[in-house]
């Protein structure tokens, strides 16, 4: 499964039976088609979730795995001189570490900057090579030089070994060995002292797998404009270039051509996997070099018990929407059932495929998608429910289901799929992992949801099981005059979006919790002893503490067991006290009264510094621009600003109740607010699709009647699928801890608020362009 043949001959496969399908228009053969593409699709990636323990890798937060400890040293100038240590240079530092460890951004990283010169990294579990490949990375500046050698070396450097290696090298230039191969003694070069180019010429670098330890590197303009020059008036079969890296000759290859332009090959490295790290490395070259301190292995960050209660909210969730569907639809509630699993079948299986990490935001993705996918389902049988009351029978209802519902099912997926598309390309990390999840479930329920449904209704006419399609009494089944409510529900909106910036105004900084302002890093070494975080969790809960905190366990090979502790500045006293008071371990005391457990403590950075706003902010304004241009593009400008200002409607409220409780804003919220979003727009647009669907056919209606009636006919989808997406949501939130309640009450509010504003803003304002507006 891992073999890259398997994938391309399997996408080819998969790629010609989807195209064939497309193009069918004979019932049976669609059939054929769409099972056997449906049971590869799914087999094969059901066959990749095997064996389960090793087939997706969970984020710090959900399995732990390793952290290490760097400390950053100083520059040296050229005359030999230490250079101070600035936070400008940690900030690069950071940046160049993140996109060295973490190259497409899908894997689980953490940063966090302790003291002046040390950052913690942590990273979710390795096996032994990737631990080296880690070490390697940390370990090198990869700071790459190119040097002219002095066309007379051999002369100059002949009397080295026979003066007892004593030689004076010409004015501007450095003594160097280089050693070609182990089987041959090493080579006294004289380098320049001047560099032809560095490492900040680097435009690109990639490993060539076709040939061992080569990397093909290309410079930029200026940098093969440099190179050019240095080379021009060279001399073919004589003259050379050394290539060094931190420092050491790799190599000195002989000139076969000049002037050289800006690209060149590195040879001489020892196998495709090192030559893989370095190029990585090489375009991302650090000019502070670093120390390794410290390897640990670390618990996860939201603790054993919490993820263990995801997974039992996550079951229980799925279980109880499944029993609605098919006790609301019936027979077509089981084929839900089976699309809903074949989803998040393939969702797993390719992230398995292609070893994304699954991050919290991550699971904030999925239960999005879950919603999605139910929601899809509820829009083909709210048709079909129309079609069958219109007398169609069963098969043909399904078919125009199916093409009535499609353009609304499109024009909501494609919408949320640009938008994960751009976060996915403009932020870092913590929000790719919500952006990988989602574009890979909008993918895996679209599949799922209109071929898998599709070929198993067609199926269930061939077998004569859609000769009588029933459903449940539709909740609501009338037109509702909804929009006459429009002044009251104006009024609300305007009162609860400012009271909610007025919180933020009040509370200030204390909004932010310490994965957004930093805190303080308590850390014990207790050696064989051992204290679970399980009871630490505990013991802080019900400790009255001002701001969130994480507590992790931690094990080094050398030092034993640690207990580690991030909390807000104001809240470390708090936290040392009721420690002590509750573990008599961490109160001990020795003869000299000094603790037997001494303690340190460490101010540390955020772990989502400016950085991450900044990247945030970016991508929020790309999304927003996409979505604007795409709904104004297939609906009119008006949906798009309705959307617009409903999205930003419902991700302020639910700031605003968040604040409200209480709560400092974490890393758990991010995932959130972007489910809330995702959700947001998915219910604006399948209103807006309903409008545009009345406006052709019955022209003559006013705005407000529209409004009535669009919103009328999809009030059941809409409720049906808030109250399923809620109701996973309050399973998680009654099941979970501290962290899950945190997590899930924010989703549940943004859900609440998400309806209203679907119903009350992006509606009115959609319909706000059309000939005599929307009357009171």
């Amino acid at each position: 499964m891992n073999n890259p043949i398997f994938y391309f001959v399997f996408g080819i496969g998969v790629l010609f039976l989807f195209i064939t399908y497309l193009f069918t228009e004979e019932d049976n053969k669609k059939i054929f088609y769409g099972s056997i593409l449906s049971f590869i699709t799914i087999v094969a990636c059901f066959l990749a979730l095997y064996p389960p323990q090793d087939s997706i890798k969970g984020g710090i937060d959900i399995t732990g795995g390793s952290a290490y400890t760097v400390s950053i040293q100083s520059q040296t100038g050229s005359t030999g001189e230490k250079k101070q240590l600035s936070s400008e240079s940690v900030e690069q530092v950071i940046s160049i570490l993140r996109k060295r460890l973490n190259r497409f951004g899908t894997k689980d990283l953490l940063i966090q900057q302790q003291g002046k010169n040390r950052l913690i990294i942590e990273i979710p579990e390795l096996n032994e090579k990737e631990r080296e490949a880690v070490k390697t990375a940390l370990g090198k500046s990869a700071y790459l030089q190119l040097k002219a050698v002095h066309p007379n070396n051999e002369k100059l450097t002949s009397d080295f070994y026979s003066n007892n290696g004593k030689i004076t090298p010409p004015v501007g230039y450095s003594i160097y060995r280089y050693q070609f191969s182990p089987d041959r003694p090493s080579e006294i070069l004289l380098l320049k002292k001047q560099s032809i180019i560095d490492g900040n010429s680097i435009r690109f670098a990639q490993s060539d797998y076709s040939r061992r330890g080569i990397i093909s590197i290309e410079l930029d303009n200026e940098g093969g404009k440099k190179m050019t020059q240095a080379t021009l008036k060279m001399k073919v079969a004589r003259d050379r270039i050394a290539i060094l890296l931190d420092d050491e000759v790799l190599s000195a290859p002989v000139l076969q051509s000049t002037p050289l332009g800006s690209s060149f090959q590195i040879t001489g490295i020892k196998s495709n996997d090192e030559a893989e790290i370095l190029a990585t490395s090489l375009m991302n070259p650090l000019q502070n070099p670093l120390i390794l301190e410290e390897e640990r292995s670390i618990s996860p960050r939201l603790g054993k018990a919490t993820v263990q209660q995801g997974v039992w909210a996550g079951i229980f969730s799925l279980v109880a929407i499944l029993f609605f569907m098919i006790w609301y639809y019936r027979f077509s509630g089981i084929i839900a059932l089976i699309t809903l699993l074949c989803s998040l079948i393939i969702l797993f299986g390719v992230m398995a495929w292609l070893q994304f990490t699954l991050t919290l935001p991550g699971i904030a993705g999925i239960i999005l998608i879950l919603g999605i996918s139910v929601d899809i389902n509820v829009l083909i049988y709210e048709r079909m429910r129309e079609e069958i009351a219109n007398g169609t029978s069963g098969k043909i209802a399904f078919k125009n289901a199916f093409q009535k519902a499609f353009s609304g099912i499109f024009d909501a997926n494609f919408t949320t799929l640009i938008a994960a598309c751009i976060l996915f390309w403009k932020t870092n990390e913590t929000i790719k992992g919500f952006a990988v999840t989602l574009i890979l479930g909008i993918f895996a329920t679209m599949f799922s949801s209109l071929l898998v449904n599709r070929t198993l209704f067609l199926w269930s006419d061939k077998l004569g099981l859609l000769k009588k399609v029933q459903f449940r009494k539709k909740i609501f089944g009338k037109i509702y005059p909804i929009l006459k409510h429009l002044q009251v529900t104006s009024y609300l909106s305007i009162i609860l979006v400012l009271g909610s910036l007025l919180l933020f105004g009040i509370k200030g900084k204390q909004v932010m919790g310490i994965d957004f302002s930093g805190g303080k890093l308590l850390h014990w070494q207790l050696g064989k002893e051992k204290i679970e975080e399980a009871k630490v969790r505990e013991v802080l809960f019900v400790s009255n503490l001002k701001n969130t905190y994480s507590v992790q366990e931690e094990k080094s090979p050398i030092s034993g067991n640690f207990l580690s502790i991030r909390c807000s500045i104001e809240d470390e006293k708090r936290v040392l006290e009721t420690l002590r008071e509750n573990f008599p371990l961490l109160a001990k005391k020795t003869k000299s009264s000094e603790y037997l457990f001494p303690i340190t403590i460490h101010e540390v950075s955020s772990f989502l510094g400016k950085e991450f706003f900044v990247k945030s902010i970016t991508a929020i304004f790309f999304t927003l621009l996409a979505i604007i241009i795409y709904l104004g593009f297939r609906f009119r400008p008006s949906f798009a600003l309705g959307a617009l200002i409903a999205l930003i409607h419902d991700i302020i409220i639910t700031a605003g109740f968040i604040t409200l409780v209480g709560t400092p804003f974490s890393l758990l919220h991010i995932g959130a607010f972007l489910t809330i979003a995702g959700y947001s727009i998915n219910d604006s647009i399948i209103i807006f699709d309903r409008i545009r669907e009345i406006e052709t056919t019955e022209p003559s209606k006013t705005s407000i009647e529209i409004g009535n009636k669009a919103i009328s006919y999809t009030l059941s989808r809409t409720m049906i699928t808030s109250l399923t997406t809620f109701t996973s949501t309050f399973i998680l939130w009654s099941l979970g801890n501290f962290d899950l309640k945190e997590f899930s009450f924010a989703i549940m509010i943004g859900i609440i608020v998400g309806t209203y504003s679907s119903l009350f803003i992006s509606t009115p304002i959609g319909l706000s362009t059309k000939q005599e507006g929307i009357k009171q």
